[in-house]
Order: structure tokens, then sequence, then C-alpha cells
């Protein structure tokens, strides 16, 4: 009997009718509605309430994420941190897009993430990787702290964000509004680096894995650093099991960080009774698959949920492609001849290189196929195809699987084997 799933692609959803057994995970009910900032904002968490803060700042900086991270709902927050900033009286105020090493938001993106809420006498920009402070401290693992000057210049910080599963830093949100977000391009991939081995990639470096993995232990220690003798605030939005904002933690950048992590855990955690045969998983629609660079988190996903040799198939739009020509470029190499893709990487890190590598490591020995409309503009580990039940047939190889996983938004969860 065929059955019929929805998966997000883009902006729309493509049904996809198979007859094969799905095994389909769905989130924990919720028991209330969503929350709002403003609850969050109203019991911060080990902290000063923000407008108190902001009262006795003379300048406030807040970091903000950029487009790539618009299922954050960003004017959400941004109003309600302007309007604790409004009720202190603060006037000096600067709104700066943590872009890491993103691209430059376009001023047409920009009001996607600040909704037009910028008030007369607000400054608003972008971060720049190559032209951050050094500030004379470096963690344990030789990151060196710098970060973007009006950042390092306020009185107070404001970090705004989202929690979910990372496939580098174990989750994201709280202390990746610092590094990467506003910190130095040698100091993001210092962190970055710290992913590989001698013989290729941490292991530990992994989806929902914080103790043992190097990277996020690096990023822990370097806001630590940061906060040293330095006033800051967090508002974070924790996404549920569909990818949709839900709930919201304020206050201590690293302790309302935690409780976040923890609630995290609760709403994007998806399990499965034994492992799939192979696994069908969307990057959950646009923004999530806006390229291929940030739509293969979803494939970090369903790893654990799946045999060691099952198939996977990623269903993503790409409207814009690889991402990154150095993505693209390191990607093909990677795919063509992979000792001296591992050697390039060696000789000039960088993260979208990383990132590529990385992917053409973990699905050297898994079959795999890529649904999407971007065609011969992307490169991709296995069957590069607008056709589902094509990919479907390709990773299958001949057998029937018994048990096919279907996650409809990958880049926000995590499927676990019970």
């Amino acid at each position: 009997m065929k059955k019929t799933v929805d998966l997000p692609f883009g902006s729309l959803r493509i049904p996809w009718e198979t007859d094969l057994t799905l095994i389909h995970p769905e989130p924990q009910e919720q028991d209330r509605p969503a929350r709002l900032p403003t609850e969050a904002l109203d019991c911060p968490i080990a902290s000063e309430p923000l407008e108190d803060l902001s009262a006795r700042a003379q300048g406030v900086t807040v970091v903000l994420p950029d487009v790539t991270r618009a299922w954050q709902k960003i004017p959400l927050m941004v109003e309600a941190v302007a309007e604790r900033l409004d009720r202190a009286r603060c006037r000096n105020v600067q709104w700066v897009v943590g872009l890491g090493q993103h691209r430059p938001t376009t001023d047409e993106e920009m009001s996607q993430v600040m909704g037009g809420l910028a008030r007369p006498g607000d400054r608003v920009f972008c971060h720049d990787a190559s032209s951050p402070r050094p500030l004379g401290r470096t963690t344990s693992r030789g990151t060196a702290l710098a970060v973007q000057p009006e950042v390092a210049d306020a009185d107070l910080v404001v970090l705004v964000g989202g929690i979910c599963y990372h496939d580098l830093a174990g989750f994201s949100g709280g202390r990746k509004a610092i590094l990467p977000g506003v910190s130095a391009k040698e100091s993001i991939q210092a962190n970055h680096r710290l992913g590989m081995t001698g013989s290729g990639f941490h292991r530990s470096v992994a989806s929902g894995v914080l103790e043992g993995n190097p990277v996020a232990e690096d990023l822990a220690e370097y806001l630590d650093l940061f906060l040293d003798g330095r006033k800051a605030f967090l508002l974070n939005v924790i996404p549920d099991g569909k990818g949709a904002p839900y709930d919201y933690v304020a206050g201590h950048p690293v302790k309302a960080w935690e409780k976040g992590v923890r609630r995290a855990v609760e709403l994007q955690t998806l399990w499965t009774e034994e492992p799939c045969d192979l696994a069908v998983v969307s990057s959950g629609g646009y923004p999530y698959d806006i390229d291929l660079y940030q739509a293969t988190k979803a494939l970090a996903s369903v790893y654990g949920a799946v045999g060691p040799e099952s198939g996977i198939v990623l269903v993503a739009e790409l409207g814009e492609g690889m991402g990154t020509e150095i993505f693209d470029g390191m990607m093909r190499l990677a795919l063509a001849d992979f000792p001296a893709a591992m050697e390039a990487l060696r000789a000039d890190f960088t993260i979208p290189a990383y990132i590529a590598v990385k992917i053409a490591w973990e699905l050297a020995d898994r079959p795999a196929a890529l649904v999407t409309s971007a065609g011969e503009r992307v490169a991709f580990p296995g069957l590069v195809t607008t056709d589902l039940d094509e990919a479907v047939a390709h990773v299958r190889s001949g057998a029937r699987p018994g048990r096919t996983l279907v996650v409809p938004s990958g880049n926000t969860v995590l499927v676990r084997t019970r």
C-alpha cells in the first residue's frame, strides 16, 4: 500500500509516494503553545534583567545571526531586545550581523534580519572577519582571541541566536555568536582545524557532542576568555523537532545557553527502535537548503540511525548552488583525488574546504544521492538528480530496504537509535 510524504524543498514541499516501509519518527508532542522571547527576558537565568544592565551601559552592541539563520525569526528577537533597550533609555546601540566567514548580507536580506526595527541613531553593519582586534589572549589549544572592535569596546554585549544540533560545535547558539560570529578569520580557522587528526577527522566532532569534542571545548574556553571582566547577555531561540521556533532562554551567556541545550535535546531528538536500511532526509526547506554548504548539516542528523553502509538521500533545493567557490572547488577535488584534497586542506585550511572534504570522507563508503533543482551547478559524492524515486533506487543498489527513515527537518534534529 502506497503512502505519500511531503518533504520541504526550498519554499515548497514535494510529495513522495512510495510503497516502502517508512519509519517517520515524530518529535515529542508539546503540551503548551510556543513561547515568546519576552517571556524569557522576563525571567533571565543567572543574570540581571537586560534593561537593568543596559541602563548602566554607555554603549550596547547586539550580535545577530545572518540570513542563513532566518528560521530563527530574528526580527522577533530584535524587537524584544530593542524594547528593553528603549525601556532603559539606551541610545548608543550598534547591531552587528555575525557573519563569521559567510558572505556579506545584502540590503534585502538585512530586512529579514532587522525587520526594519533599527531606530534613528542606531548603527547596523556586518562583521568583517579580516579586521577584528587581537585581545592578547589565547586558548590552551592555540586559538587567539580576536573580535570585531565594536564588540570588544562595548560596555554591554548582547548575543542573539538559536540553539540546535550542530555537526561541528555539538550545538549552535551561545558561544558561536562570538566564534565564529564576530571573530577573526585566523581564530575561526584555528578552532575548526581542531576537527582534524593526523589521518583524517576527529570522530568526537559531531552533532550533540560537547565533552571530548575539541572544537566545542575550544569554543567554550574562547568565550570564557572573552567574557572575563565583561558584561554580556544572551537571548537564544530553541526550535522544535520540525525546525520552528518554540522556546527561548535568556540571561548569562553560558548558564542560559546550557539550559537551552538541555531543552534542545528534549525537543530535537528523534528516536527509532533499531537502525534503518535507508534514510531520506530533507534539510528543512529555505533557508536551511539555501546552498549545499548549509544543507549538508542534515546528513549528520541520520548517521547514527542507519547502518554503516546504508544509503542516504539528501533533499535540498540549493537556490545558491554550492554556496562558496572554496567549498565548490574543494568538493570537486575531494571527489576526484581525496588524498590531494587532504593535502591541500592541511596546507591552506579554510572552513568551507574542511566541510567539503569531511563530507566526501563521511560518504566515501556509503551510497548517496542528492535531490535538487541545482543540477550541474553542484558537486556531490553520489548521484545528483531532480527525481526522488531515481535517488532512492540508486542508493538501494538493487536491494529492497526493510526500513526507510524519513526526516523532514534534518538541519535541526538528531535521530538516535534506542
